[in-house]
């Protein structure tokens, strides 16, 4: 959106926005945009606790910007990797986007003993958007694959691996009610998956909790993993 309204602006329109998308833009904001407090990241680097932020460059600003609250300020104890997304024309011609590369990084960093990383995997939703189900396919099954992997070195490194997402899209290929390509997001509901060696050799198995969480629980929960009290600008709780 901020690319779109920047070419309105640039051949001098009169702009009205519901929100505001970027600072100084010369355009009038209908909802001032309000603050947000104590993010995860804020908190964690309050607390001295290092954090990577790990995407490949189509999701780049999802683990800084949005994952900040809007906020473009890098925060201290805050490292940033970008990877370049494959330059295609769609991402249905390469599948698995950068997932090796985000993984390889991912894996640099456990090995350097980084306290807390956040990778996001772009390629379940981008190539779920172009509709093509065999890309989905071999999408998913790179992803198991680099999943598989960083469980495994989290194992051997006793490190805890949480697995979620803000919505859904791959699951769901085909709309069988309006008989057509679904390419959309979904509103399914999305896995939480904590995974913990000390939990697993305690109780032998998966646990499985059929119980209704929201997106606002999971930075309790990291905190919580971490012996921290989460603020009160957070409105959701730990899970655990």
């Amino acid at each position: 959106m901020r690319q779109i309204v920047d070419r309105f602006v640039s051949n001098g329109n009169k702009i009205f926005t519901m929100v505001e998308f970027k600072k100084n833009f010369p355009v009038e904001v209908l909802y001032k945009q309000s603050v947000v407090k104590n993010t995860l990241s804020e908190v964690l680097s309050s607390n001295n606790i290092s954090h990577s932020h790990i995407a490949e460059s189509e999701k780049y600003a999802h683990v800084t910007y949005f994952f900040n609250g809007g906020n473009e300020k890098q925060f201290k104890h805050e490292k940033r990797f970008i990877i370049d997304s494959p330059k295609v024309k769609s991402f249905d011609e390469k599948p698995e986007m950068s997932s090796e590369k985000i993984t390889e990084t991912i894996m640099q960093e456990i090995d350097l003993n980084r306290p807390s990383i956040i990778a996001n995997f772009a390629s379940p939703d981008m190539v779920g958007h172009t509709g093509n189900y065999d890309a989905a396919l071999q999408a998913i099954a790179k992803l198991d694959e680099c999943i598989g992997t960083i469980y495994n070195k989290c194992q051997e490194k006793d490190y805890v691996l949480l697995i979620t997402a803000d919505h859904g899209n791959a699951e769901v290929m085909f709309d069988t009610e309006l008989n057509v390509i679904a390419k959309k997001h979904t509103n399914n509901k999305v896995p939480f998956i904590i995974c913990n060696k000390e939990i697993e050799e305690k109780d032998g198995d998966w646990g499985y909790i059929d119980s209704e969480f929201t997106l606002s629980d999971v930075a309790p929960t990291i905190l919580s993993l971490y012996g921290i009290d989460k603020p009160s600008d957070m409105t959701g709780n730990s899970v655990l």
